[in-house]
């Protein structure tokens, strides 16, 4: 190191100066790589964050298709337990003509 040789020749002023160097461009050297350590943490952040918004999209997309799934399957059976009914049973057990699963008189 420059400082070190200064110093011991006694160009004690030297020796500062380019010690003096030597800190700025350690200090520009570790200040740029703390940069970039935080623009590529701010990178990551934000893919990050856009990954989990498409996930919770996803999720959200996936559990509507679900409830519509069960609504549609949901339809399929009451419009399947609805047929006999519908074609004139009585499920009451009155024998009347009435399409109801409660007797007509209590409606």
């Amino acid at each position: 190191m420059l400082k070190q040789a200064y110093i011991k020749l006694g160009a004690f002023s030297l020796a500062l100066d380019y010690h003096k160097v030597y800190m700025s461009m350690r200090d520009s050297l570790y200040n740029a790589k703390t940069q970039k350590a935080a623009i590529r943490q701010q990178f990551q952040y934000e893919h990050d964050k856009e990954l989990f918004e498409l996930e919770l999209e996803e999720e959200k997309q996936q559990d509507l298709e679900t409830k519509e799934a069960e609504k549609t399957r949901l339809i399929i059976y009451v419009v399947a337990i609805g047929l006999p009914i519908s074609r004139g049973k009585n499920y009451s057990g009155g024998g009347g003509g009435c399409v109801c699963v409660a007797s007509c008189n209590e409606l």
